[in-house]
């Protein structure tokens, strides 16, 4: 039975975590194509999100895995073969715990420490990926708009480490601010550019190479055309934002300190996560006994739609703490109360006295 458990919570978790995995990737992927985001921090994001998924994958896939084997053996006849030799609910249950108690260890684990800090890190490297330059975005062979100064860079080629840029066109479009109707028109044509920081490597500059420097106004005949061997031109420094360290990312001691609605949803959403697993896991043993007649898909829907509502209440709990429309007590333990409750009336013989849940007596 234990065998059993293990293979089919972890083929549910391999796949779910691959779904998730793939999503998040091609969103990340998306926003590295349109030049928001740096292709080299791709894999790091998705390494350092894993520990988030995995802590609301695993719960779900120990309750299907829990369905999906012991529903089989309840349609194969083998629980019942089983109960005539001895085994009994309770027992089965204890056969269960083992596989329940390790991942809720883990869930705790990843919920307390992992996922806090994998998240720590995402916005590290996000709040990294908004100081670069707006040249460390610049695709080859695209017109990219940057800056607020109407500029437009486009270069044929760039190189591997992008150090070197090859056939370089800028236009640079600057409306005069006592002549709005003046628009001055710059344009930069040059065979070859890299990029070189100061000696004292605060600065950044875009040298070209071999062009020339056009400056004049549309309809106007005083073009004027310069001709440079090199020419220098400063690169804007991005603008350093501090943004506040969000709930999610701080560590759980750092929660335990906070009095604001929004951390304390936050400290209870993490406890909230080890206390599914238990409970869901005694759900799914009890939704799981299925009659051989009776076919096992509609009671594994019926089941999603519990687990579905646990967490939605959940969702909805937490947000409404962080609004303050709830006190942080109860808060969300109400919620794992009244499932716990649920749980234990349909795991006894009190569903026999309650005609709303005769459906799931065996």
């Amino acid at each position: 039975l234990t065998r059993q458990l293990v293979l089919s919570t972890t083929a549910v978790t391999l796949i779910l975590v691959m779904i998730l995995i793939s999503a998040r990737f091609i969103r990340y992927l998306t926003l590295a194509a349109a030049g928001e985001l740096a292709t080299d921090i791709l894999f790091p994001l998705v390494y350092y999100r894993l520990p988030e998924m995995l802590e609301l994958v695993l719960p779900l896939s120990l309750f299907l895995g829990i369905l999906f084997s012991y529903s089989r053996m309840y349609l194969d006849n083998e629980m019942t073969a089983l109960f005539f030799s001895g085994l009994s609910r309770v027992r089965l249950m204890l056969y269960t715990l083992p596989v329940v108690l390790s991942i809720t260890l883990l869930v705790a684990y990843l919920s307390f420490v992992g996922g806090p800090q994998g998240l720590n890190e995402v916005d590290r490297l996000f709040s990294a990926n908004a100081a670069r330059t707006e040249f460390d975005g610049l695709l080859a062979g695209r017109f990219e708009p940057m800056g607020d100064e109407g500029r437009v860079v486009y270069a044929q080629t760039i190189s591997d480490k992008r150090t070197r840029l090859h056939d370089v066109f800028i236009h640079e479009a600057n409306t005069a601010r006592h002549n709005p109707e003046n628009l001055q028109q710059t344009l930069l044509i040059a065979e070859q550019g890299h990029l070189q920081k100061s000696d004292t490597g605060e600065s950044r500059f875009l040298i070209l190479e071999n062009g020339f420097r056009v400056d004049g106004v549309p309809g106007n005949p005083d073009y004027r055309i310069t001709q440079f061997a090199t020419y220098g031109a400063r690169i804007p420094d991005p603008i350093a934002r501090d943004k506040p360290q969000k709930p999610r990312s701080k560590s759980t001691l750092q929660l335990f300190s906070a009095t604001s609605a929004t951390n304390i949803a936050e400290l209870e959403w993490r406890f909230s996560l080890p206390l599914l697993v238990p409970i869901v896991a005694l759900l799914g043993v009890v939704l799981s006994r299925v009659d051989p007649r009776e076919g096992r898909y509609f009671r594994i829907f019926l089941a999603l739609l519990i687990y579905a509502g646990y967490l939605v209440l959940l969702t909805v709990t937490r947000s409404s703490v962080e609004e303050g429309q709830i006190a942080p007590f109860p808060g969300l333990w109400q919620v794992h109360l009244w499932f716990l409750i649920f749980a234990l009336i349909l795991a006894s013989e009190l569903y026999r006295y309650l005609p709303s849940l005769q459906k799931f007596r065996r």
